[in-house]
């Protein structure tokens, strides 16, 4: 009896084997995708919209406050005289990404917003779809970090910050954006873990059987 559970144990072995080279063939290293996180190069690779620009607390690059290096970026709400109501101070970046892309956002905020203010994190297909990642209201005492994972959408994706409605600045500093690209295992792999797995099985009963 020890031998054809010891004979059944090796064959799983061999299976898990596979099935383990297969999940490391679905899951590559991840790459970076953002370009100048840290805003030392200012608004290099970033695209910034309905932002303020009159003081006090106007949208841009500042040196008074930052996680690290020389300076952060600072959003307040829009410019409602030539926005509107509404409409938020928007800070993104393009990037490729399948509905396969699992990317892993990662940044840090601080800020003195109002208790009707808000500073989210969003992905969009730049039309229809627009989807909020992390939500904060009100004040953010000190330096946070902020980590959320998603999948992508199909094509290329907007992913980025928004700050909307009282004046007060949120400062956004250390962007990093991470993706892996998880490959779907081609049909006669999976068919060839699932028949080893069953043969184990059945090798096991016929030898109990015996």
């Amino acid at each position: 009896m020890a031998q054809v559970f010891q004979g059944a144990r090796a064959s799983a072995q061999r299976i898990a084997g596979l099935a383990a080279a297969l999940i490391v063939f679905a899951a590559p290293a991840a790459s970076a995708q953002f370009t100048n996180g840290g805003f030392e190069s200012g608004l290099t690779g970033w695209i910034l919209d309905g932002y303020k620009t009159s003081v006090p607390f106007s949208t841009g690059l500042t040196t008074n406050t930052k996680h690290s290096g020389l300076q952060s970026m600072q959003l307040t709400r829009s410019d409602v005289v030539t926005y509107g109501s509404g409409y938020g101070t928007y800070l993104y970046q393009w990037v490729p990404s399948t509905t396969n892309t699992i990317f892993t956002l990662d940044y840090w905020v601080r800020g003195n917003g109002g208790p009707l203010t808000y500073f989210s994190a969003w992905i969009s297909d730049g039309g229809s779809y627009w989807n909020p990642l992390t939500t904060v209201n009100g004040t953010i005492n000190g330096w946070t970090e902020y980590t959320t994972t998603f999948t992508g959408l199909a094509g290329t994706t907007a992913v980025g910050f928004q700050s909307e409605n009282d004046v007060e600045a949120y400062f956004l500093d250390d962007v990093t954006l991470t993706s892996q690209v998880v490959a779907t295992p081609e049909p006669a792999s999976m068919v060839l873990l699932g028949t080893g797995l069953l043969g184990v099985f059945g090798v096991a009963r016929r030898r109990r059987k015996a």
